[in-house]
């Protein structure tokens, strides 16, 4: 499906243009655990001038609501080229939201929680997983499943392109949490600029000769790995019984009795 399709469909319903009004949007996408992806959007409808202008008066909220849940309806998606059209489900839920200054840090909380929202309980999911890790999913059986099966389809010559392994951990979805249109609000760039100014402007130094300013014009590796051996045998003897642990409480779980290692 074109990505733009859904926007062009709105402004037609709206009858928008660039010169009489702007449509702007910020959405975050929730990966459930049942492998369901839930979406959740603020749309706004500005003056021709953005944020800082009212939407003409002849374009009412109804006609807004309308016109998204028409879109909705009509949005559809091949699977893998074939025959079957992907659809969203019937579950919309269309909130209109004052302009109150509290409800806009709300509303901006809400959304930002997604930024640390872990599929699953445990955090497993939360970085890209490696061969070795597939057997230490300790995750539900259905969640497990969908894990498993983009690692499989991953190695599909046919479905290289897609990079399923390296989604794997998203079930397959490679997409970003956060998008917004342009016009929404502010941008990354614009954000780290400001954080990087502030940072500077805590501890001003007028006194370019001051011998606590420290000025860093190049990195230079300075090594990695263990100090010495005796560091390596700590760090891999805990990790053997961390990993030894975890295979027994999965046991136990099951309503089998634990094994130790040397015995299998």
């Amino acid at each position: 499906m074109d990505p733009q399709a859904p926007r062009r469909l709105l402004h037609h319903l709206l009858v928008l243009n660039s010169r009489k009004a702007r449509l702007s949007f910020v959405k975050v996408v929730e990966y459930q655990r049942r492998g369901v992806v839930h979406v959740h959007a603020v749309i706004r409808l500005d003056g021709p001038d953005g944020a800082c202008s009212p939407a003409p008066p002849e374009l009412q909220l109804q006609q807004l609501l309308l016109a998204i849940r028409s879109a909705v309806s009509r949005a559809q998606a091949p699977i893998a080229g074939g025959e079957t059209i992907a659809r969203w489900g019937r579950q919309i839920d269309l909130r209109p939201l004052p302009e109150e200054e509290t409800v806009k840090r709300a509303i901006a909380a809400y959304l930002a929680k997604y930024a640390t929202k872990s599929t699953d309980n445990g955090g497993r999911l939360d970085h890209p997983l490696r061969h070795d890790d597939l057997d230490r999913l300790d995750l539900p059986a259905h969640l497990r499943r969908l894990v498993l099966t983009a690692w499989e389809l991953g190695a599909m010559p046919e479905l290289a392109r897609l990079r399923l392994r390296a989604w794997a951990h998203t079930l397959g979805f490679p997409g970003h949490w956060v998008t917004k249109s342009r016009r929404y609000s502010t941008t990354f760039r614009e954000l780290r600029a400001a954080r990087s100014e502030w940072r500077s402007g805590r501890h001003p130094c007028e006194d370019e000769d001051d011998e606590q300013l420290v000025r860093a014009a190049e990195w230079r590796f300075a090594g990695r790995g263990w100090s010495n051996p005796g560091d390596q045998w700590l760090a891999e003897t805990a990790a053997r019984n961390h990993a030894e642990m975890l295979r027994v409480a999965r046991e136990e779980r099951r309503g089998q009795p634990a094994r130790k290692e040397d015995d299998q």
